[in-house]
């Protein structure tokens, strides 16, 4: 298979996807690369020549789908969230003919919603021997100033817990333009005694204070994978970050690191506390870096069967490639005027809109709560068995459960399911019972191993049902993600507003195909 990977001429400079091409060469040979600048160029040489590759890698240039797909490519995206938030509806529908790898939950959420075939990653970089974590005498926080402009700068940690730090390093490197000067500027910490480094021809004096430090704080408001948040996670740094993804999917408050947004008042870190949520956070990156390593051999095949465009329209002339690559540079609403008038049908588009919406934008401001488990039972929503700062869980498997209750649903590895004595089961059966009833429309939404098996309408009424979840049977152990989509197009539950239906799961099952 001979594959083109299509990246922004950015990551040749931060070489952030250096890490998925080795995969992508382990598995499939030599990938031939075509780097792309997005504000200076508008043309795809790949598109003016014979056409030579079987399949197309777009590494966070999703807006380039649908001309690959209108092409006749068989086409991965792999989005990322910091890019890609913002996106409207439509901007997924035009690609839902494509594969996406999605490094974030929330934009696997949103790209499934669409009927798009999606593989949900979650990457850990190479944990640390133990023997070289830091110790806890005092704190010692580092951050790399890459967006001052967003306000995560030295006064800001400064605010935050600036009272329990003996000191600050401040790598000054921002993403765009010189460093900044600190000195008294409004960037500045008032108080608090700080260091300071900048790139080098040789060495690599970030890393270096990194290794000095026991707390890290991410220095962007959201990520799409989190390098710097997950080597931090990897050293045994007690992790500080915004409240947004990837951050919020990684990090459970309070538990394996904290999360603030830049209006959150200044909290106070005990150094036992702040220990053993450093140390939660490197046992994480443990498990969370056996997992990854498990995945790449499914993560390959799922891009091997990436089938063939179903999109039932004319490659686009160069005229209208311009077109389209000068809309979605223009901004969000030229963007989605385009779509709306070239490729996207606008009745689909107003009928499956509240599919799309993201579980964590319509949960966002509701108290949902997370699930324990009690007695085999497993609550959430707004049960009162289901306390928002509390786990029934005692082992540090759960720690995937937990932080993943807190984005967008659960997840919970069931390893009973393990055993060979059920070879021929095929269905994940889930029965659970609605606690009260409800005037909103919920859909559930099922993944099984990372994978979307089926989505069901919940019931109105409270009472018991079932769920049925078909699985490959060769993937175990099985790992289930229940979260939920709100249809209602009701006034009274706008977006955002709506609480997710009280609800408890009670059994698990495994059934084979006839019965």
């Amino acid at each position: 298979m001979k594959i083109l990977f299509v990246d922004h001429k950015f990551h040749t400079k931060t070489k952030s996807s250096n890490f998925f091409l080795r995969i992508l060469n382990e598995a499939f040979g030599e990938i031939d690369i075509e780097y792309v600048d997005i504000e200076k160029s508008r043309r795809l040489s790949v598109l003016e020549r014979p056409r030579e590759h079987d399949l197309v890698v777009l590494w966070q240039l999703d807006f380039l789908a649908p001309i690959f797909l209108a092409a006749g490519y068989r086409t991965v995206v792999v989005p990322m969230y910091d890019g890609s938030a913002n996106m409207p509806y439509e901007h997924w529908l035009a690609m839902s003919g494509a594969s996406f790898v999605n490094f974030s939950r929330t934009l696997h959420e949103r790209v499934t919603a669409v009927g798009a075939r999606g593989f949900l990653c979650r990457y850990y970089l190479k944990p640390q021997p133990e023997s070289s974590l830091p110790g806890f005498d005092e704190l010692r926080a580092v951050l790399w100033m890459r967006r001052p402009e967003d306000g995560l700068t030295p006064r800001l940690v400064e605010r935050l817990i600036g009272d329990d730090l003996a000191g600050l390093h401040v790598h000054n490197a921002p993403d765009q333009g010189p460093p900044v000067a600190l000195r008294g500027s409004e960037h500045a910490a008032t108080r608090l005694v700080c260091t300071e480094s900048r790139w080098e021809s040789n060495g690599n004096p970030y890393l270096t204070a990194l290794k000095r430090s026991n707390v890290f704080v991410a220095p962007r408001l959201s990520e799409g994978i989190g390098m710097a948040m997950l080597e931090a996670f990897s050293h045994g740094l007690l992790v500080l970050a915004n409240d947004d993804a990837v951050h919020n999917e990684y990090v459970a408050n309070w538990s394996n690191g904290i999360l603030f947004n830049r209006a959150s008042g200044g909290f106070h870190v005990p150094l036992e506390a702040a220990r053993d949520m450093a140390r939660l956070g490197w046992r994480s990156s443990v498990l969370g870096y056996e997992a990854w390593q498990d995945g790449i051999a499914e993560l390959t095949r799922f891009v091997a069967d990436t089938p063939a465009t179903s999109v039932q329209r004319p490659p686009l002339s160069r005229a209208e490639l311009v077109g389209y690559w000068d809309a979605y540079t223009l901004g969000i609403d030229a963007h989605q005027r385009y779509l709306r008038d070239h490729f996207v049908d606008l009745r689909t588009v107003e009928y499956r809109r509240d599919v799309a919406a993201p579980v964590r934008a319509l949960l966002n401001n509701a108290h949902t709560g997370v699930f324990s488990l009690d007695e085999g039972t497993a609550f959430f929503g707004d049960s009162p068995n289901s306390p928002s700062n509390k786990f029934g869980l005692s082992d540090s498997d759960a720690l995937s459960a937990k932080v993943d209750a807190m984005s967008v649903g659960f997840d919970l590895a069931c390893r009973p399911f393990e055993s060979e004595t059920t070879p021929e089961a095929e269905f994940l059966v889930i029965q659970g019972q609605m606690l009260g009833d409800t005037d909103s429309e919920w859909l559930a939404l099922i993944h099984v191993n990372g994978r979307l098996a089926t989505r069901v309408r919940l019931p109105h009424l409270s009472g018991d049902f079932a769920i049925e979840a078909p699985f490959t049977r060769s993937l175990k152990p099985l790992s289930f993600l229940v979260s939920f989509v709100n249809l209602s197009e009701d006034s009274a539950h706008p977006a955002g507003a709506a609480k997710p239906p009280q609800m408890r799961l009670f059994a698990c099952d495994l059934r084979g195909a006839t019965r």
